[in-house]
C-alpha cells in the first residue's frame, strides 16, 4: 500500500516581513497511505490549520517536505502545484461555500466542469453520487433552502467529483447537530468504502476521534505529541 501524503520534518514559520517569527509547525512527521482515514486532534492554534494549508498546497513549507502521491511540492513550481491540487486533492471546510444561483447539483459539478470534464458524464456521475447519498430529492434546490447537514453532503460530493487522491476536511461536522453530523460520517463512510484515498479529518472533538477507532495524530502547539497527546 503506497502513501499519498507524507510530510517529513515540516516546518513552518510566520514572519510577516517583521523581526518576530512565529513557529506554527516545527519538524512534523508522519504519512497517509491510501485507503486510510486518519484524525488530527489538538485545541486551536495548535498547527492543525496550518497542516491542512500545506497539505493541500495551498501554502508552503519554510523547511522540510511535503510529498502527494509521490510529487515532492519543494520543488515544483506555481503552476505544477495548482495542477496537482486541482486533479488530486478535495476540501471540505467546516462552512461550505456554495455559488447561491445554482442549484446542489450545479454546483457540485461545476469544478469538474470547469477542468473540462464532459457534463454528460460529470452528470451521470453526480446523480449516482445523490441516489446513494439519498440526496436525489434534494439536488434541484438551491443552496437557501438546504439543511445545514444537507449542505455539507453536498460538499462532500463536490469534492469527490474528481476522484481526489487526498481528502482535507476541517471540521466539517464541527456546526452541525448529532444527527446531521453522523449523516456527513455516514457520508464519509461510504466514500472510503468506494475509494483508494487517504483522509485527513481535522476535529476538535475528542470524543468523535475515541470513539472512531481510526488512527488520531495529536498536535500540540504545533508538534506531534507522543502517547494520548494530552491537552
Amino acid at each position: 500500500m503506497s502513501d499519498i501524503l507524507v510530510f517529513e520534518k515540516a516546518v513552518k514559520i510566520y514572519s510577516a516581513g517583521t523581526p518576530l517569527e512565529v513557529k506554527a509547525l516545527s519538524e512534523v512527521s508522519f504519512s497517509l497511505a491510501e485507503s486510510s482515514f486518519t484524525y488530527l486532534l489538538g485545541p486551536s492554534g495548535s498547527g492543525k490549520t496550518t497542516i491542512l494549508n500545506l497539505a493541500g498546497l495551498l501554502d508552503s513549507a519554510s523547511a522540510g517536505r511535503i510529498i502527494i502521491s509521490g510529487n515532492d511540492s519543494s520543488v515544483m513550481t506555481e503552476k505544477e502545484k495548482a495542477h496537482l491540487r486541482n486533479s488530486s486533492v478535495g476540501f471540505v471546510f467546516q462552512q461550505p461555500t456554495f455559488l447561491p444561483e445554482f442549484t446542489a447539483e450545479e454546483n457540485v459539478m461545476m469544478p469538474s466542469l470547469i477542468a473540462g470534464a464532459d457534463k454528460k458524464s460529470v452528470q451521470e456521475k453526480a446523480r449516482r453520487f445523490f441516489d446513494t447519498m439519498g440526496l436525489a430529492e434534494r439536488a434541484a434546490h438551491y443552496p437557501s433552502q438546504l439543511s445545514g447537514g444537507e449542505l455539507q453532503r453536498f460538499a462532500i460530493l463536490r469534492a469527490l467529483m474528481n476522484n481526489p487522491a487526498l481528502l482535507l476536511c476541517d471540521e466539517p461536522t464541527g456546526q452541525l447537530d448529532d444527527g446531521n453530523a453522523a449523516l456527513v460520517m455516514e457520508a464519509m463512510k461510504l466514500f472510503l468504502e468506494q475509494s483508494a484515498a487517504a483522509v485527513l479529518f481535522v476535529t476538535h472533538n475528542r470524543d468523535l476521534a475515541a470513539a472512531s477507532g481510526r488512527r488520531v495524530l495529536h498536535l500540540r502547539n504545533g508538534v506531534l505529541q507522543n502517547g494520548d497527546g494530552s491537552y
